[in-house]
């Protein structure tokens, strides 16, 4: 500060003596402070402590992280299962658009016809079960483009036996499905734009959405929204 005078810091205004004298012993207190190192000690102490309550958030965060990792696991562990029942949809759905000397359509194959439909049928209704308990937004949107999807032919699912019930799952009569019109059965489950081609199609999309899902780590952001970032780079941030 320009005009400062250490001296007449200490020795405060000539108009008031005993404030004057009083500054000068407390400057003179503060000085042989600092030279029997109490300040030091002091300092020494305050940056310990900060230093105490930086380690304990450092180790908050890792607890943290620790914890949210846990829900990854979980969450990855969900989303597998996700995957595996959207794999077996896509070949149950494959097996009934075989064609050539391995099309079920054939008056002969009857039977093989009936349990390839009912294998379909069920792992349709095991992908509505794990997909639709999912926590993840993203595999949850995809099934539902499924379930849209299947609405969209449950009177043509009828003729060939198949129905959606108030749960969007199906179910097969099995004698009417054998006493549907090959044509029109095949129109329904062989080609690539049936409804098992397009049902195989939706199923892919959830098991991609899973599997994107399962290899990042689920957190929920500063919004609430949920957020999906990779592990890895969660714990560098804290190391």
């Amino acid at each position: 500060m320009a005009g400062y005078n250490f001296f007449s810091g200490m020795l405060g205004s000539t108009n008031n003596s005993g404030t004057g004298i009083w500054s000068m012993y407390s400057s003179l207190g503060e000085y042989n402070s600092i030279r029997s190192g109490s300040y030091h000690r002091l300092l020494k102490a305050y940056y310990n402590e900060t230093k105490s309550e930086d380690d304990t958030k450092k180790s908050d965060n890792i607890k943290s992280a620790l914890k949210n990792a846990n829900v990854d696991s979980v969450t990855k562990k969900e989303m597998n299962t996700v995957k595996q029942s959207t794999d077996e949809l896509q070949k149950s759905a494959a097996v009934l658009m075989e064609k050539g000397s391995k099309s079920l359509y054939g008056e002969e194959n009857k039977d093989k016809l009936v349990s390839a439909v009912k294998d379909f049928v069920t792992d349709y209704n095991n992908v509505i079960d794990k997909a639709g308990d999912s926590s993840s937004e993203k595999v949850l949107s995809k099934t539902l483009s499924m379930v849209n999807n299947t609405k969209a032919y449950s009177k043509s699912l009828e003729e060939i036996g198949i129905t959606v019930d108030k749960n969007n799952k199906l179910s097969l009569d099995e004698e009417k499905l054998k006493k549907a019109s090959t044509n029109t059965v095949k129109g329904m489950l062989q080609t690539g734009n049936s409804f098992a081609g397009q049902t195989l199609q939706k199923a892919a999309q959830i098991g991609a959405a899973a599997q994107n899902v399962s290899t990042g780590a689920s957190l929920y952001g500063g919004s609430g929204s949920y957020t999906y970032q990779n592990v890895n780079s969660f714990f560098d941030s804290y190391l």
